[in-house]
């Protein structure tokens, strides 16, 4: 069964919205460090929709610009819409509502380095069939979205875009934000930001320092460690705030410092041949994420809440299906009681994050950087039951 989209539309975009790396054009450090910095880090940024059009050969599946924006956007349904931004910018998005939204799930799709929203067509049509509304937000700077783009700017679009649908009318127990690549720095500062929004990460980086040297690494075997450090210290200041967003501070995208702080649901996607994120930043990705949710059951009590004890019982398997059945004494008793047994040795709590990642994460099979996880069956289902589980996915909807 092929649980991607309508085959349709996978045969009018390309398998992947990276373009290949290549090797640097000069061996000098300043060489390096252009190199680096322009394979690496907000590729696409002060593009046009023309420049992005030949960028990634688009002639090669629509006959121009305005074809490959109609044919894509008329295909999925969607209508553009602008997305405003704390700090007055307008983004280019597309917006594709399973009405009416106040009733159903949303998810906000963020895209990778050298993408924009329309890119992200295949991952929205994902969704869309799943009985799920849809908005793909393009960073600022990049065709379409005003303004420049700092890691502190993609944050506040990161923030409208979560906004956004707010104002539609979704809970933010409704709401998922979706990054892939870069996209989830900005998923995982936003979710961390908004209480109760849930996160997938898609092929995304622990930091911004070793991916940047992930990255290097495949440019030349020689590149020193001060061209790195400076390509992510020009880049990727820390400590910088705006008070319009208040409490979020610049961290040079440490999301590995960060997913413990998100209090929604969370899932990791990652390809098998990535050449820019290792599977071992999936797996730190996670752990970093789960392991302090099973130390902190550990301690589970009433004062948590309703909304993060059923949270923990959802991950912990217990109760499932009958949550409000048990009253939250009795469910924070049954956490206790299972977490130790899940942590009681080292061993068993890297057995236990090894169980939790095969129902909460999913591997693509063969791919590489900027795979859609819905052209794999297996990857396809097993993220499909994880939304299930949250309620995301209406059941009526014919799967494709």
């Amino acid at each position: 069964m092929n649980t991607g989209p309508d085959k349709a539309l996978r045969d009018l975009v390309p398998s992947a919205v990276e373009r290949p790396l290549g090797p640097a054009d000069g061996k000098d450090d300043s060489a390096l460090t252009r190199a680096i910095r322009s394979k690496t880090f907000f590729v696409a940024k002060g593009m046009t929709f023309q420049d992005l059009f030949e960028f990634k050969h688009m002639e090669d599946y629509f006959v121009d610009v305005d074809d490959w924006k109609h044919v894509i956007t008329d295909w999925l349904g969607a209508e553009s819409v602008s997305v405003n931004t704390r700090d007055g910018r307008r983004l280019d998005a597309l917006w594709l509502e399973t009405p009416p939204a106040s009733t159903n799930a949303a998810v906000a799709l963020f895209h990778a380095n050298c993408a924009i929203a329309i890119d992200m067509a295949l991952w929205g049509a994902w969704y869309r069939q799943r009985g799920m509304s849809v908005l793909m937000i393009t960073m600022g700077g990049y065709a379409g979205s005003q303004g420049e783009t700092t890691e502190l700017s993609s944050y506040f679009d990161a923030d409208a875009a979560v906004h956004y649908l707010m104002h539609r009318g979704v809970p933010k127990k409704k709401i998922l934000v979706h990054g892939l690549s870069i996209g989830g720095a900005l998923a995982v500062q936003v979710s961390a930001q908004h209480s109760g929004v849930s996160c997938t990460l898609d092929q995304t980086f622990v930091n911004s320092s070793e991916v940047a040297e992930s990255t290097a690494c495949m440019i030349s075997k020689h590149v020193p460690g001060f061209a790195i450090n400076s390509v992510v210290d020009a880049c990727f200041p820390k400590g910088e705030s705006d008070p319009r967003l208040p409490g979020v501070v610049s961290d040079a995208y440490n999301n590995e410092g960060k997913v413990g702080k998100i209090e929604g649901h969370y899932f990791v996607i990652w390809a098998e041949n990535d050449h820019m994120m290792p599977p071992a930043f999936a797996e730190r990705l996670f752990r970093a994420h789960y392991q302090p949710m099973l130390k902190e059951a550990v301690k589970a009590d009433v004062s948590w809440g309703t909304d993060k004890v059923y949270r923990c019982c959802m991950v912990l398997d217990i109760a499932p299906g009958q949550l409000q059945d048990h009253g939250l004494e009795e469910l924070c008793t049954m956490l206790r009681t299972k977490a130790k047994e899940m942590c009681s040795t080292d061993d068993d709590t890297n057995q236990s994050l090894e169980k939790l990642a095969l129902k909460l994460s999913c591997r693509i099979p063969g791919g590489e950087h900027g795979s859609f996880f819905g052209d794999d069956d297996t990857c396809s289902m097993m993220y499909e039951t994880h939304l299930r589980g949250l309620g995301f996915v209406r059941d009526f909807f014919q799967m494709q």
